[in-house]
């Protein structure tokens, strides 16, 4: 599976970090994505750092993507209610969006993919 994080109109951003880029993102320490979930009780956060393997602009867009098996696990954990937070790291800077995440265990669930029960 493949997992894509679209920033429409990356040029419309005042600092875009990745607009020196017109292929594949380099991959540095300096350059990621970190998912970041905010649950109700206690505040506590879960995260989920990844370098990002490829990058590249389209139609108006930067698409990042990954086939990092972690993120369908990190995302299929997330509960309606809770704040996702979505990073992007780059020199200059970073891009910082954050989310509902209502209806998106629905939206998983009807491309397919459902938590795996664990066993004991």
């Amino acid at each position: 599976m493949i997992v894509d994080l679209i920033v429409e109109f990356p040029k419309q951003l005042p600092l875009f970090p990745f607009e020196k880029y017109d292929g594949p993102v380099d991959k540095t320490s300096n350059e990621f994505i970190r998912l970041d979930v905010a649950s109700g009780d206690q505040g506590r956060i879960r995260s989920l750092n990844l370098k990002v393997p490829n990058g590249w602009y389209n139609d108006g867009g930067f698409i990042f993507d990954t086939i990092e098996k972690s993120v369908v696990s990190f995302l299929l954990k997330v509960n309606d209610g809770q704040k996702l937070s979505v990073i992007v790291n780059g020199p200059p800077s970073s891009i910082h969006v954050s989310f509902d995440t209502t209806g998106l265990k629905q939206l998983l669930d009807q491309v397919g993919l459902k938590q795996s029960a664990t066993k004991r």
